[in-house]
């Protein structure tokens, strides 16, 4: 560590700023995956609320229209992938974090629809 090279204020701001553009430039992003999860999430809900309103009864969960959602999230994925050059570490836990997530609420659902419903 003895041998580190001091920056000054000037090459330090550079880096800041070179590494500032890198970033900009290898997000690919297009927000494609939040508009479908928009999209997907909305539906399910006014499926759901109509359900309680209106008293019918739809032959699923509407919150299972997640699970066709997740085909399109996958193509959408491996498809930006794709075109990524290089993966952070910070996208990594990202990609982590939304991974338990959505595990998470997938079985939640799944218990909910499987588990029965026992009152007092």
């Amino acid at each position: 560590m003895s041998n580190e090279k001091k920056l000054t204020e000037q090459e330090s701001l550079q880096l800041i700023t070179s590494m500032i553009q890198k970033a900009k430039a290898s997000y690919h992003d297009k927000g494609i995956s939040a508009i479908l999860w928009g999209v997907t999430i909305a539906i399910a809900s006014l499926l759901s609320y109509l359900q309680i309103e209106l008293n019918f009864d739809f032959p699923f969960d509407p919150f299972l229209l997640i699970i066709v959602a997740i085909v399109f999230q996958i193509y959408i994925s491996v498809k930006e992938s794709k075109l990524n050059k290089v993966t952070k570490h910070e996208d990594a836990a990202i990609n982590a974090v939304w991974l338990t997530y959505g595990i998470s609420i997938l079985g939640l659902v799944a218990y909910i629809n499987i588990v029965p419903n026992v009152s007092a």
